[in-house]
C-alpha cells in the first residue's frame, strides 16, 4: 500500500484521496519539462494530488499555475497540499474536467501526465480506472485543446508509454504542432525503453533534441546518475 504521504524536499504531498498516487513517472515529468524565456502561466491537466503543479513552482519562481482536476474527492486533497505548501499563492486548484474547462488566457507551458491505457481492461477500482483510461481524456482531443490554448511560443509536455509516442506525434501533426524535445526511458539497462518525455510547441524546430535515460543500473538498486541529476531538487533521500 502507498503511504499516505510522501515527502519532497520543499513540500509534502497528501494522498489519501486521489487515484493517481505519486509515481515515477510524475516526478520525472516535472522535474523536466521546460519553460519558454519569460514564460508566466502554467496549465496543469489532470493534477491529481498536485504534484506537478507544485514541481513546477517550484522549480520557476514568478510562474502561476492553473491546475485541474475532475474527481471532486482529489481536487480538494490537491488545494490541501498546494495550501500547505510554500507556494499557495501561485496555485490555483479548479474541479472541473478539460472538456468543460472555460480558459480565460493562454498558456506558455501546458503540463499532462495523461490517462493511457485505451483496451477494455481496466482498474477494478473505480476512481483508479477512470484516472487511467483514455476514453475520459483522448490524446486527439488534449492535442486540439492544447493548439487553441498554448501561446505561439508555448510548450506540451507529457509523458507516455514508449507504445503510443507514435500516435501522440500523429495527433500533434494534425494540430500544426512538433515534437521538439523527448527523453526515453527505460528502468533498468536490462529492459526495454517503456516511457517516453514529449515536449510539443507550434514554433519551427531548429534542433529537434532526443535523449535516452537509464533509472536504474542493472541488478542494483543505484540510481544511475542522469537520474539522480534530473530529480535531485525533489526527492528527500538525494543530496
Amino acid at each position: 500500500m502507498p503511504s499516505s504521504f510522501f515527502n519532497f524536499k520543499q513540500f509534502k504531498i497528501k494522498q489519501e484521496q486521489s487515484a493517481m498516487k505519486v509515481s515515477t513517472d510524475g516526478i520525472l515529468l516535472g522535474a523536466w519539462a521546460s519553460l519558454g524565456k519569460g514564460g508566466k502561466v502554467a496549465l496543469d491537466i489532470g493534477t491529481g494530488t498536485g504534484i506537478l503543479s507544485l514541481m513546477l513552482a517550484q522549480r520557476f519562481s514568478d510562474l502561476q499555475i492553473e491546475a485541474l482536476e475532475i474527481d471532486e474527492a482529489a481536487a480538494k486533497e490537491a488545494n490541501g497540499n498546494v495550501n500547505n505548501s510554500p507556494w499557495p499563492g501561485r496555485i490555483r486548484v479548479i474541479h472541473t474536467s478539460l472538456q468543460s474547462f472555460q480558459f480565460e488566457t493562454n498558456y506558455d507551458l501546458i503540463i499532462c501526465n495523461p490517462p493511457f491505457y485505451s483496451g477494455e481492461k481496466k482498474s477494478k477500482i473505480k476512481s483508479r480506472a477512470f484516472a487511467r483510461h483514455q476514453a475520459n481524456l483522448p490524446l486527439s482531443y488534449l492535442m486540439e485543446f492544447a493548439k487553441s490554448a498554448l501561446f505561439p511560443t508555448g510548450k506540451l509536455s507529457m509523458i507516455l508509454p514508449y507504445a503510443q509516442r507514435k500516435d501522440a506525434i500523429s495527433y500533434a501533426q494534425k494540430q500544426n504542432m512538433k515534437l521538439s524535445r523527448e527523453k526515453l526511458i527505460r528502468y533498468t539497462s536490462s529492459k526495454e525503453i517503456s516511457r517516453v518525455l514529449l515536449e510539443f510547441g507550434q514554433e519551427s524546430v531548429s534542433k529537434f533534441v532526443s535523449e535516452t535515460m537509464t533509472i536504474q543500473y542493472k541488478g542494483s538498486n543505484r540510481y544511475t546518475e542522469d537520474f539522480i541529476q534530473l530529480t535531485r531538487d525533489f526527492y528527500a533521500f538525494m543530496d
